[in-house]
């Protein structure tokens, strides 16, 4: 009786271990997906673009939107009211369903002469975190609202 119930979990765990090689080897290995996984990402819609006042004459990139919705926080190169090469801006607005306002450059405590950019924001939105030049190299950097 033991050795038949050895026999019958081994292989429920060899059936088990076939069924994973057999979801990795159509996967190319990645993921283990349901059966009624969707194998797109078309969910989406297209991308609109923001327009005025967020996007200008100049090049904005790497934008995150604040836990609450409210920011929107990205990176400008060049153009006027810049401290370097590549700054980080803000733009706000008062409710989910209102425009973004006018961007305003989060100034030279965090924007050096070089460049700051790709921000990411901590979940309490005190803390932003981002990628600053140095002469030689890009490094992380971090600044704390006040």
């Amino acid at each position: 009786m033991k050795i038949k119930t050895t026999l019958t979990t081994l292989s429920a765990i060899i059936a088990l271990a076939m069924i994973a090689v057999t979801a990795l080897s159509q996967n190319n290995g990645l993921t283990v997906a349901a059966p009624d996984a969707p194998t797109s990402f078309s969910v989406f819609s297209l991308p609109q673009n923001l327009g005025a006042p967020v996007n200008s004459p100049d090049t904005e990139t790497a934008a995150v939107v604040a836990p609450n919705g409210l920011s929107l926080y990205f990176s400008r190169i060049g153009g006027s009211g810049t401290f370097g090469i590549h700054d980080l801006w803000v733009s706000q607005r008062p409710t989910l369903t209102s425009a973004w306002g006018a961007p305003q450059n989060l100034g030279p405590v965090i924007n050096t002469a070089a460049n700051e950019n790709m921000p990411a924001l901590s979940l309490t939105e005190r803390r932003c975190f981002s990628a600053a030049a140095t002469p030689v190299r890009m490094d992380l950097a971090v600044g704390t609202f006040t």
